[in-house]
């Protein structure tokens, strides 16, 4: 999991050349969360480092003058304070601030060193000649402090080196200035804890930034789902409108396709009936029922799309009735029949005079023939013959 996320800090920001930590100011977002929570545990445990030097100077009270260790004792709080300070003006400014990342890291830093600084003065202040129960104790009281220090800025590299580095360098300058065996290995054993120290610093600061990369991760995964969510829902609501713009012209167009159908209807049949005389041309009459029987079969294509509502929500009605399969075959060829002579195409029918009838939808099967019929003319060469049997 680390291994991914490196691998992905790579591909985001790529720190593997050009200018160091220490350089670059504000484009590496993860540095900025790391000294956000250096400076959030910072002030957490900011009531806690003055009760341990409150208790390093009192224990030292057995073998140093009081005056001496209480110059000590406001000498921590005093650097304590400045690194309090500066913690607490990164945590209200660090929004607005014009400061940039290294100028951040360079004061904590340096509040860091000089913490450290007043912790390391007892070595050389209070440090006693021929008292080894002294001397095991002071370097025992700073290693636990390099402890608590490694705990509470071990999320940001460089305060630790600034602070821990410069307190266990302390402590071997001064065990190799005794230059007995038992301060050098007194000294040595420092050396490899503070290593140690380092390196459990460094993998908490690995892993610190690994959860940040993936909290970064996760935050532009959710930003990115919503967004396609809501896209999603911004075209779900166009699709809406289009259907219901769709169904009004639908129902506009019905109705205005109805009035003019119904003249051409009415005039066809007086035509076809002959009720103002007999046609000097006796075809007219066949041309006129063509026109009727074609006008009759829109208006009922017509009477469905004012019923889209309902065949849009799967509930169209299908009429049980006695149909004759012979007689919708004969009605449809006369809507074919005009194109059919066009082509001089025969059509000729094979139906039985005894061909039952059968239950079904008289609409449905009469759109079956006309498809059939329709397509049976079109795809025929001209001159050629159809045949229709049932």
């Amino acid at each position: 999991m680390a291994d991914t996320a490196r691998a992905a800090l790579r591909d985001a920001t790529p720190i593997s050349k050009g200018p160091t930590m220490w350089e670059r100011p504000d484009d590496i977002p993860w540095e900025r969360d790391l000294l956000t929570l250096f400076v959030r545990n910072q002030l957490r445990v900011a009531m806690v480092l003055p009760v341990l030097a409150l208790v390093f100077a009192a224990t030292n009270l057995i073998w140093i003058h009081w005056a001496a260790c209480l110059a000590w004792f406001s000498c921590a709080l005093l650097s304590q304070g400045v690194q309090v300070y500066l913690c607490r003006l990164h945590q209200q400014q660090r929004k607005e601030s014009a400061l940039k990342m290294n100028e951040w890291i360079g004061m904590l830093a340096a509040s860091e060193f000089l913490y450290a600084s007043s912790w390391s003065l007892p070595l050389y202040l209070f440090w006693q000649d021929g008292n080894a129960v002294q001397h095991t104790f002071l370097v025992a009281s700073l290693m636990a402090t390099v402890a608590v220090r490694i705990m509470v800025a071990s999320n940001f590299m460089p305060v630790v080196v600034a602070g821990t580095g410069f307190i266990a360098f302390s402590i071997l300058v001064r065990c190799t200035m005794q230059g007995e065996p038992y301060y050098v290995a007194l000294g040595a054993m420092v050396i490899v804890t503070v290593v140690f120290f380092f390196q459990l610093a460094r993998r908490l600061q690995a892993t610190a930034r690994d959860m940040l990369i993936f909290k970064s991760q996760r935050e532009q995964l959710i930003v990115e789902l919503q967004a396609a969510k809501d896209q999603a829902e911004a075209a779900r609501s166009q699709a809406e409108d289009a259907n219901k713009a769709k169904s009004r012209f639908l129902a506009t167009m019905s109705h205005e396709l109805r009035t003019p159908l119904n003249a051409i209807m009415g005039f066809s049949e007086i035509l076809s009936h002959e009720m103002m005389g007999p046609h000097a041309v006796s075809a007219y009459k066949d041309y006129s029922s063509d026109i009727h029987h074609s006008g009759h079969y829109l208006l009922n294509l017509i009477n469905d799309i004012l019923d889209l509502s309902r065949i849009e929500a799967g509930r169209r009605e299908v009429l049980d009735e006695p149909v004759s399969i012979a007689n919708e075959a004969l009605d449809c060829i006369k809507l074919v029949n005009f194109k059919a002579r066009e082509k001089k195409q025969a059509i000729h029918t094979d139906f039985p005079d005894d061909l039952p009838r059968l239950s079904g939808d008289r609409r449905s099967i009469r759109q079956i023939w006309l498809n059939l019929l329709a397509n049976a003319v079109k795809f025929t060469q001209s001159g050629g013959e159809i045949r229709m049997a049932a």
